[in-house]
């Protein structure tokens, strides 16, 4: 039967037989190519045990990976108030300033870049960031 006798078998009511080879796709000479057929991936148990944590660590990219990440988790710690760009802890200076009846310091960071370059401040001395009021309480932000 082919397609045609097929569709006029439907469209007249009736029901058409289908033979095995039509279901499955169609014949090339070296097999039956299956339309629409989902690619089993080889390397599926390898993704399950990655899911549970089970995956072995001794590859090369996953060890990169994990270098690579440490040191990006200790540097983007803060950012500065006013330029607003992510730096470590150690390079940001914070304001130790009492803001209201509740004994709560004010969160603000500066960088000294930018106290030198727009509030013309030196804090390079380690004393003067333990008691240090920043610009934003002074009220010249």
């Amino acid at each position: 039967m082919t397609d045609n006798t097929n569709l006029d078998a439907m469209a007249s009511g009736g029901s058409p037989h289908i033979s095995s080879a039509t279901a499955l796709g169609t014949d090339h000479g070296g097999g039956f190519e299956i339309p629409f057929a989902k690619r089993q991936r080889e390397d599926a148990c390898d993704e399950s045990a990655a899911k549970k944590g089970k995956m072995d660590m001794n590859s090369d990219s996953e060890l990169l990976k994990e270098d690579a990440a440490a040191p990006q988790a200790d540097f983007n710690k803060g950012s500065c108030h006013q330029c607003k760009s992510r730096r470590a802890i150690g390079d940001l200076i914070f304001c130790t300033n009492i803001v209201d009846k509740k004994n709560k310091h004010c969160r603000k960071k500066y960088c000294e870049g930018c106290l030198k370059k727009f509030y013309k401040e030196d804090v390079s001395d380690p004393s003067q960031r333990t008691n240090w009021s920043c610009p934003s309480c002074r009220k010249m932000c």
